[in-house]
């Protein structure tokens, strides 16, 4: 674990970037706080997401703000557990971010002029609950309703309403 971890803060800058198709930034972190192995060098990780404070809310420079790795880079820094990770996270503007993509109903876009799906409620929703987003914050209004919504005949939740239960969705 601890050469992974060594690769990982000593690759190049090029590969450096919070990408949305990038999903294992937070597994990894997850697997390294399991192992309790990264504790003497969490502030390197820590420093990875400072450099770029807008990582926490954009999949990279010249990308769309985007909820997925918006998702994954503030529940990473929230597996480092320091209060350091935590205060790297733009709170304010990843609320504002969310209101951008919030539609009417309480459903989320992934990005602005993206795709309205599941995903979106609970990315936004758990991030917003990491950043002490209180439950009954004006920006969930309608959400809890627009997800049941998504349930099926069936039991099961397809990705927006009207739509089937398929494989790697709710």
């Amino acid at each position: 674990m601890a050469s992974l971890l060594d690769i990982t803060i000593r690759t190049s800058s090029k590969f450096q970037v919070l990408k949305s198709s990038d999903g294992g930034c937070g597994s990894f972190l997850k697997a390294v706080s399991i192992y309790h192995r990264w504790i003497r060098r969490r502030y390197e990780i820590t420093d990875k997401f400072s450099e770029c404070s807008k990582c926490v809310r954009l999949s990279g420079p010249g990308q769309y703000p985007h909820l997925a790795p918006t998702y994954a880079a503030v529940l990473s820094l929230c597996l480092i557990e320091s209060q350091e990770a935590y205060d790297a996270i733009d709170k304010n503007g990843i609320i504002s971010f969310l209101w951008s993509v919030r539609e009417s109903n309480g459903a989320f876009r992934m990005h602005l002029d993206g795709e309205i799906d599941v995903r979106g409620a609970y990315c936004a929703v758990t991030v917003a609950r990491l950043c002490g987003v209180k439950p009954d914050d004006p920006v969930f209004e309608g959400t809890a309703d627009w997800i049941a919504s998504c349930q099926t005949y069936e039991g099961g939740f397809g990705g927006a309403p009207n739509l089937e239960v398929r494989t790697g969705e709710f």
